[in-house]
């Protein structure tokens, strides 16, 4: 496992040594106040005591943390499609994104309520802000994905990365939850990057048997409520008005946003696997057109997983000024939402007509371009 060590999550053996240090941690007691304002600081020491494992840390900790945080913001979450796992035939799960700690975090929670084994995730290093954040990333067993490097560098660490990916699955009995593509969508259209799908192959001889072995799985996250749609529907009319810098800040404020506001009904769908489907796809000489076949093919599947609500037939009806979805809302649902559009966008500066418009795509594009 020492190839993989710039990689990989802690392991059991490292937990009371990272947990011993972060409860040394100002921040971290900052942190527990959000996430357990009903415990003491007592109260939580003794709870770290008790954590010698990674799945004592998900079971007593994060698990309680998710759970308080969907309690806070949403109004639930549900799930379907979970015959799909087993804890003797692990899978790549590869899903849409909405948030980077909420996605996996909350996938993990619903395995350990059906009784499952958690999962790795993979997560960009631009998201590790800080020795505390990345060592709480790397408990709830998050794997790193490196961003920044470029030519043989990056094709070296994504033959590493594409190996860790299968060992883990095949070898180490271990599920592995992967976004689509790098970054979450600022429109409501999520795509998968071809490059990902190239780099699961990159450890494979052959490839239908080689994603036939990784036993491929796609899941889509829905949420009533983008939390970050204001943040999201902003940067997108700062960037076409020339007026957009990006703040080293900004993922942090946009992570911290995704955790905290409201998001409304939630559901997590994982889908049938991936398997007859390679046998076509292999079939396909030009390996650029099979992968971009192969992420036309996810995309679709992950659309029919996407649970649309209310919202999004309303924002589609309002966009195009016609009355094509109405059987889906009520006019108190229409009028609500409009408030909520209002209040939204209301206090930003700018022309109010365009962030509108580009708010819209958000709540509109599931409906238009995933129907």
């Amino acid at each position: 496992m020492n190839e993989f060590d710039e990689i990989r999550p802690y392991r059991d053996h490292e937990v009371p040594e990272v947990m011993a240090r972060l409860m040394r941690e100002p921040l971290i007691f900052k942190l527990m106040d959000y996430l357990f304002p009903e415990l003491s600081e007592v109260e939580l020491i003794k709870m770290a005591k008790q954590v010698k494992t990674i799945r004592d840390l998900q079971v007593i900790f994060s698990r309680r943390a998710i759970k308080n945080i969907t309690a806070r913001t949403s109004d639930g979450i549900t799930c379907s499609g979970f015959e799909h796992f087993s804890n003797t035939s692990q899978s790549l799960i590869v899903s849409n994104h909405r948030d980077i700690i909420l996605d996996s975090a909350l996938l993990n929670v619903a395995r350990i309520d059906y009784g499952l084994q958690t999962l790795e995730s993979g997560t960009g290093d631009n998201l590790m802000m800080s020795p505390v954040v990345a060592a709480l990333m790397l408990l709830n067993r998050t794997f790193v994905i490196h961003r920044s490097l470029s030519g043989r560098k990056l094709v070296t660490y994504s033959q590493r990365l594409s190996r860790y990916i299968r060992y883990q699955i095949t070898q180490n009995n271990t599920s592995i939850w992967i976004a689509q593509r790098n970054g979450r969508t600022k429109d409501g259209i999520d795509q998968t990057d071809t490059a990902l799908l190239k780099l699961f192959n990159m450890s494979a001889d052959d490839f239908v048997e080689g994603f036939l072995e990784l036993n491929l799985l796609p899941m889509a996250i829905s949420y009533e409520y983008d939390p970050c749609d204001t943040w999201k529907a902003y940067e997108r009319y700062l960037k076409a008005t020339g007026g957009y810098e990006k703040n080293k800040k900004d993922d942090f404020k946009s992570m911290m946003a995704g955790v905290t506001d409201y998001k409304g009904k939630m559901h997590i769908a994982i889908g049938e696997p991936i398997k007859e489907e390679l046998y076509t796809l292999g079939e396909i000489v030009n390996k650029n057109e099979r992968f971009r076949a192969f992420a036309d093919l996810m995309d679709q599947r992950i659309h029919s997983l996407y649970q649309k609500h209310p919202v999004h037939y309303i924002a589609a009806d309002i966009r195009a000024n016609t009355a094509q979805y109405e059987a889906h809302y009520s006019a108190d649902e229409k009028a609500a939402f409009e408030a909520y559009i209002q209040k939204r966008i209301g206090p930003l500066a700018g022309d109010q007509d365009h962030i509108r418009s580009l708010f819209l795509d958000i709540y509109a594009n599931p409906v238009a371009k995933l129907s």
